[in-house]
């Protein structure tokens, strides 16, 4: 299982131990390493930074762009530096093995389980090619006839979808299912209420198990990453909260030594330059964030469950590493 939590930089992490207390929800994972999230080396030795007129600002040259969604997911599924905007392709336009391609062919069930819609950047970078984030039609006809054996979905296109019994569904072998505050429904006929994203990823995980063949659960919390855009606060702490919920479902899962899964979770970037700061003068710290934009911040990375500790995990990955020296060793060990 991957989970993608989307903008969770290292103060959200900070937020959600501290005052959300759930320091030991995150003691339950076995290992943890730093991931750079725009690329750390390669560079000449030239200079590297200059004083801008802002005395608040440093100019850093010869680096690459913070990196979004797109660039950043595909770097984690095909293990090669991705075309910023692209989905699974390099800048030669080249299309890349994602993770999922990867797993299916060699036999596994492939699941997306995500808060936004299913032919986002993040969970289409994990499964199909284009060559723009932004073909979000010719994304949505490929990942519905890759043949996922679970699809949840937040977002309205998947609405339509299953309100209208669309037939573009039918390659979905196991289920279709909403993800929303109000609700969701099935196309097999029975209507359920999902209360949260984590009781999506659960639902998904029960159909899985039914199958004998080992599957790969890609599942995205999209959510945190909106509320930093935005900038809401208070909308962040409860994205939090629900993320919260989704690592205890997941961990309660991995840790069960009969389900033989192995849990690797991820930002894919930090999102809105969030702090945990007070000054001398004031008695109570507080979250804030300094703007609305992609942050170029180191994030960190979480295994648990069962070929945790025969990862051999440095200090230190480049995002391609995530795919090299994590994510396809554990499918490979299965």
């Amino acid at each position: 299982v991957v989970l993608i939590a989307d903008g969770a930089g290292f103060a959200h992490y900070s937020l959600l131990i501290q005052h959300l207390q759930n320091r030991k929800l995150l003691q339950r994972f076995d290992k943890t390493c730093l991931v750079a999230t725009s690329r750390s080396s390669g560079f000449t030795k030239t200079q590297r930074w200059s004083h801008s007129s802002d005395p608040a600002k440093l100019l850093l040259h010869n680096l690459p762009l913070v990196t979004e969604s797109a660039g950043s997911a595909s770097c984690a599924s095909t293990g090669k530096w991705a075309c910023r905007g692209c989905i699974a392709q390099t800048n030669s336009k080249k299309k890349q093995q994602t993770l999922g391609q990867f797993a299916k062919k060699v036999g596994y069930n492939v699941a997306v389980a995500c808060t936004t819609d299913f032919f986002d950047a993040t969970p289409a970078s994990f499964v199909v090619n284009n060559s723009s984030r932004y073909n979000r039609q010719a994304i949505e006809t490929d990942m519905l006839r890759f043949g996922l054996h679970t699809l949840f979905s937040g977002g309205k296109r998947i609405l339509e979808l299953v309100e209208q019994e669309s037939t573009a569904l039918n390659k979905v072998t196991h289920r279709v299912g909403c993800v929303h505050r109000g609700g969701g429904r099935f196309v097999d006929g029975v209507q359920r209420t999902v209360k949260s994203f984590g009781t999506a990823v659960q639902t998904a995980l029960d159909g899985l198990l039914v199958e004998e063949n080992p599957f790969f659960l890609l599942a995205e919390e999209s959510c945190i990453d909106l509320a930093s855009h935005m900038q809401n606060k208070n909308q962040m702490a409860k994205e939090l909260e629900s993320f919260s919920y989704t690592l205890k479902v997941l961990l309660d899962f991995v840790e069960n030594p009969l389900h033989q899964t192995t849990l690797v979770v991820l930002s894919d970037h930090a999102t809105a330059g969030a702090q945990i700061v007070n000054r001398q003068d004031e008695k109570a710290a507080y979250f804030k964030t300094t703007h609305g934009d992609h942050d170029g911040y180191l994030v960190p990375l979480f295994i648990a469950g069962q070929h945790a500790h025969r990862v051999n995990l440095p200090v230190l990955l480049d995002m391609p590493e995530v795919h090299s020296r994590v994510l396809k060793p554990i499918l490979q060990m299965t």
